[in-house]
């Protein structure tokens, strides 16, 4: 696939959304460039991929819409970097193989309304995508093909879904099928209330995975957020959140876990300089720690991405970051201390930094690195991103 063809996609999309008149046209363009080096590996991995996306919604006809969505990744070299589907195993994991799929294909009823349904292949984000997200941040998304409801009465908004399948984000070619996609038998129900300056959600998620039966467990929590405190310069913003792990239908007896997260920003003049401090306990019991498979791991425990599996003693992580606003974007940068819950292992710590500016209304640049420094977990690991994203 060549980049030509991304370009000729783009044009060709742009002269249909002239043609049909009041349809939207969506188009998403990524270019990136991630460097990995891990200690435990001989080589190296360095990816310059591009993604483009593109989609059509069609209007609206009696309350239904329908839309569609296409991606199309290209390597400029798919043999320096190992992409999970290319037998490079020499160099560390950068999960953005080459290909082409839907991303997304959906019918919806009274979309936009208080009151929507959709099926299909959608994107599902729950609150914060701490356990169920779309993994965005990866240049092939993790998508569902799920029934979904989304209804809002006053200050209550309920969210529920039956999922039955979920795509990953290692795309349609990977010779591994449970990293292709796995079958699920899922429930998703999420009640989220508004009350002053303040969020009050329950959750239950019943996660059936009936391709690793072993791993099937029911999430239930509740979660907090709000702001605590507000003055004329300065906002101190809560998040509180807890939540119970127990095994489901064919589920190991092992899982019987807990989870919270306290996290505390202190944000001065609407984020031109922010504090920010999180600590964050997934258990663990020496057999089994708190996992969530759906969720968008990236943006949690470490932008090193090490602990994407959770420890069998749990994990403990404390975070402190700082940024503000610089140059017409915002810089942060961020330490994490990374703890076992049982038995208080060291298990290592990583700093990371992370720049990012919009140019215009439809270009975004940024830059982001991470280091993780091993003291009795895993290895050392350096990442490096630059990425381009325009979206119209």
């Amino acid at each position: 696939m060549s980049g030509k063809r991304i370009c000729g996609l783009a044009l060709l999309a742009s002269a249909f959304a002239h043609d049909v008149g009041a349809w939207q046209v969506t188009q998403d363009y990524r270019l990136r460039y991630e460097s990995v080096s891990d200690d435990a590996f001989r080589d190296d991995s360095d990816a310059l991929t591009l993604r483009g996306r593109l989609g059509l919604r069609t209007d609206a006809w009696r309350g239904f819409t329908a839309f569609a969505e296409a991606d199309i990744i290209v390597a400029a070299d798919r043999n320096s970097y190992n992409s999970t589907i290319n037998n490079e195993r020499t160099r560390p994991a950068i999960p953005d193989p080459a290909g082409e799929e839907i991303n997304q294909a959906y019918v919806a009823y009274g979309f936009g309304t208080p009151s929507q349904w959709i099926l299909g292949r959608q994107r599902l984000n729950y609150d914060n995508q701490r356990f169920v997200g779309s993994v965005g941040f990866r240049q092939n998304e993790q998508t569902y093909d799920a029934l979904s409801v989304q209804h809002t009465a006053g200050a209550l908004t309920v969210r529920a879904a039956y999922v039955d399948e979920v795509h990953r984000i290692f795309g349609n070619y990977n010779p591994n099928p449970l990293l292709r996609q796995q079958d699920l038998d899922t429930y998703l129900i999420n009640l989220a209330y508004l009350y002053g300056g303040h969020q009050a959600v329950a959750y239950l998620y019943a996660i059936e995975n009936q391709d690793v039966p072993l791993s099937s467990h029911r999430n239930l929590g509740l979660r907090f957020s709000g702001a605590a405190l507000s003055r004329d310069t300065w906002k101190w913003l809560y998040v509180v959140e807890a939540a119970q792990q127990d095994d489901i239908a064919r589920g190991s007896s092992d899982i019987d876990v807990g989870y919270y997260a306290i996290d505390n920003t202190l944000n001065f003049k609407d984020g031109a300089f922010a504090l920010r401090v999180l600590f964050e306990r997934l258990g663990g019991n020496g057999r089994y720690g708190f996992q969530t498979p759906l969720a968008t791991l990236h943006a949690f425990n470490g932008w090193a991405d090490r602990f994407l599996t959770t420890p069998r003693d749990g994990l403990r992580d404390m975070m402190f970051e700082v940024s503000g606003k610089l140059g017409g974007g915002i810089l942060s940068a961020r330490w994490h201390e990374f703890r076992s819950d049982r038995g208080d292992i060291d298990y290592g710590d990583e700093i990371g930094m992370q720049y990012v500016r919009p140019v215009g209304t439809q270009w975004t640049l940024s830059g982001k690195l991470a280091r993780y420094r091993a003291d009795r977990f895993g290895t050392d690991l350096d990442k490096i991103w630059l990425t381009v994203d325009y979206r119209r």
